[in-house]
């Protein structure tokens, strides 16, 4: 342990020591030191010494190549729920699948010599002091290792200290890599470059005589550790959506915009699909992925679902926003392709996108599915029919869905909006069009509702929010307007 008692032990081992003759200093399982009369010799003396220590190891040993063993998503998916089960929240997850990675976990050994303590005692409160090793069963896998830790904190604890959670924050596949776990995309790179260091440093002592860490009582010791406890304390309070993945379709613009801006905010990593490519530039959020996908097409939606669950390991959420609002026509004189346009996008777009996202909604954090409806579902309108049916199979569609999924815990409800205006479909043209077959300005039509309030894409993305949030927790199958209220719905 760093500190006072390790100064002083140091101080009283070297009496006598000319200091003037010395260049640096090696304390035995702590570290390097170098030191001089002023900063730069003494930084120019570590680097020295450092290099000593390197050309000692000689060259990196070469990754031998081993036959690549992909993992699947849903196995992925699998993994990152077992691990937020054990840590009672949910947790992000990576997997790496470099030659590296791979060539490591692929050698007899390796659950053996991972398993045998952490590169660095500071390096316990990023990755725990071991970390977890995923058989062919994971649930049991992830299992044991929370009886382990709880069984090393027993061992160690003197009573005073609180444990932690007992979920792994890295792990080994044997054969196919390594995955990090972690509430932020920061924490799993920080756990990511460590174990990268620690593989390498394994693959190097191994080489000279043996891979050794530090007795488990040492390592306890600085895990548990007030100070070191002190830095993990510095990113302030969870927020509402941390660690959770969100996937939203139609997000370019609009409502799904509004979604995702709303989900970051709150903490969640979020994945936009779009047909039209300026979902790639549309968002200047860390925590927003844009990717193109056209919901008609089955296997580009299959493909968009499993790269969404391989971003942050599963999905939580889905927002099914994807949409079009199709030119005005009577039923009678309506072209063909207007309304098979309408039936594709608005409502097989929408079961092409839930079908493919059920598996993993089933192994996600408190899973949900969101529906953004239409107020033309309760209260249809003349020249709508193309986009009125559609929707309303839509909802139907979400009612089926709340009463097939609800014992795999995934709420599925609908938000209807009406009259949003901040929307690709609502041109100066349209609005000043629609204002006039009603005898009133534009102001008076974008407030056209019983509250006489304007409502916007970021009032849609609240109430999809808090569907997929604590509010509804309970609430399955519900259906909510946000008009601001409409007489024909009432």
């Amino acid at each position: 342990m760093p500190g006072f008692l390790l100064a002083k032990t140091v101080a009283q081992m070297t009496k006598g020591i000319d200091w003037s003759q010395l260049e640096g200093m090696v304390l035995m399982h702590h570290g390097i030191f170098s030191f001089a009369d002023d900063a730069y010799e003494s930084y120019r003396r570590m680097i020295d010494l450092v290099s000593a220590a390197e050309g000692a190891f000689g060259d990196e040993p070469h990754a031998p190549d081993v036959a690549s063993m992909p993992i699947s998503a849903l196995e992925l998916a699998t993994i990152r729920r077992a691990v937020s089960g054990i840590a009672k929240r949910p947790m992000l997850t990576s997997f790496d699948g470099s030659g590296a990675a791979r060539s490591f976990a692929s050698q007899k050994d390796a659950a053996d010599i991972v398993t045998r303590g952490p590169l660095t005692p500071d390096h316990v409160i990023r990755t725990k002091r071991i970390p977890a090793v995923i058989e062919d069963d994971v649930i049991v896998s992830v299992e044991k290792f929370a009886e382990e830790y709880k069984a090393y904190f027993d061992r160690y604890s003197d009573g005073s200290q609180t444990r932690l959670d007992c979920a792994p924050r890295w792990a080994l596949i044997p054969g196919k890599g390594v995955a990090a776990f972690g509430r932020q995309p920061k924490e799993l790179k920080i756990i990511h470059d460590i174990t990268r260091h620690t593989m390498g440093a394994i693959r190097r002592a191994e080489r000279i005589g043996g891979w050794r860490a530090l007795p488990e009582r040492d390592v306890f010791e600085v895990e548990y550790w007030e100070l070191e406890q002190a830095k993990l304390g510095k990113g302030g309070g969870d927020l509402e959506f941390e660690g959770r993945c969100v996937m939203i379709t139609g997000g370019a613009s609009g409502i799904g915009h509004a979604c995702a801006q709303r989900f970051a905010e709150r903490g969640a990593q979020v994945t936009v699909l779009d047909k039209e490519h300026a979902v790639l530039g549309a968002f200047d959020s860390p925590s927003i992925t844009g990717m193109v996908c056209d919901v008609t097409d089955v296997s580009a939606v299959d493909d968009a679902v499993e790269s969404a669950v391989r971003r942050f390991g599963g999905i939580d959420v889905v927002v099914s926003n994807a949409g079009i609002f199709s030119p005005s026509s009577l039923i009678e004189e309506m072209p063909e392709a207007d309304w098979q346009r309408s039936i594709d996008i608005n409502l097989s777009g929408a079961m092409h996108v839930v079908r493919a996202s059920i598996p993993f909604l089933r192994l996600g954090w408190e899973p949900s599915l969101v529906f953004i409806g239409s107020k033309n579902v309760p209260a249809p309108g003349p020249a709508a029919g193309a986009y009125s049916v559609a929707k309303a199979g839509l909802m139907q569609l979400a009612r089926v869905l709340a009463l097939e999924v609800a014992n795999d815990g995934i709420r599925v409800n609908t938000v209807h909006p009406n009259g949003v205006f901040d929307t690709a479909i609502w041109t100066d043209e349209v609005l000043q069009a629609r204002a006039s077959h009603y005898g009133i300005t534009v102001e008076e039509y974008r407030k056209n509702n019983l509250l006489q309030r304007e409502v916007n894409s970021m009032d849609v993305a609240e109430m999809v929010c808090a569907m997929a949030g604590s509010p509804f927790r309970c609430t399955t199958g519900a259906q909510v307007p946000i008009d601001g209220g409409n007489d024909r719905v009432l």
